[in-house]
């Protein structure tokens, strides 16, 4: 399955989502931390739900730290072309990571055929 990973999602108003984070510069040989933000997509929801920490109380096979591992490689080399196996994977973990207004919109175009 195709999956757009540039496809922006909205907030509660309709515009884009944006999420802040921070980097690293060097400016003048000194490291300094700067806020940006940047506009919230598929990918980035992908990328963050796989990645994310694990419960304590959750086990989790090696097997699934390689699949959630390989699923971000994916992502991040802009493949998007996904196995139906990997979609269910995927959504199990945007319904358990995201919330509703995000997790909706990543949903509604990963059931889109």
């Amino acid at each position: 399955m195709t999956i757009d990973l540039t496809k922006e999602i909205l907030d509660s108003k309709g515009k884009i989502a944006t999420q802040k984070y921070s980097k690293i510069i060097e400016e003048e040989g000194v490291e300094k931390e700067v806020l940006e933000t940047q506009s919230v997509t598929v990918g980035r929801i992908i990328a963050d739900c796989v990645l994310y920490e694990i419960a304590d109380s959750k086990k989790v096979s090696e097997e699934e730290h390689i699949n959630r591992y390989r699923i971000f490689e994916m992502v991040r080399d802009g493949v998007q072309e996904f196995s139906e196996e990997d979609i269910k994977f995927i959504k199990s973990l945007v319904i358990t990571r995201c919330m509703p207004l995000w997790a909706g919109q990543v949903l509604r175009i990963l059931n889109t055929k």
